[in-house]
């Protein structure tokens, strides 16, 4: 058989997800919903998908701003998850953020 085209190595190098800015601990606010914003960075050309809490995944960018729900006491919390998805398919370990969202009267 006549030879093809030389196989190529295959990326199964999964990239990382490095967050550079993420909500403090506690999000202190005086509205019903707290606004928040994590920046995050991972190999050229990789896409994200954010996921907040239970609500379903979708595709994303940085910075990731989103709204979430605050609850006086000790404050509602919430977690954020990101991952990436390299060009060849190669899925990154989540990279997750947490924090309560704090309502002061």
């Amino acid at each position: 058989p006549p030879a093809g085209p030389a196989p190529q190595v295959k990326d199964a190098t999964a990239p990382v997800v490095k967050i550079t800015k993420a909500p403090k601990k506690k999000v202190k606010v005086k509205a019903a919903k707290a606004k928040t914003s994590v920046t995050f960075t991972s190999e050229a050309g990789a896409t994200f998908t954010c996921k907040v809490d239970k609500k379903p995944a979708k595709a994303c960018t940085s910075p990731f701003k989103t709204k979430v729900k605050a609850k006086g006491g000790k404050g509602k919390k919430h977690v954020i998850v990101i991952i990436a998805k390299d060009a060849a398919g190669n899925a990154s370990a989540p990279a997750t953020v947490r924090f309560a969202a704090v309502r002061k009267k």
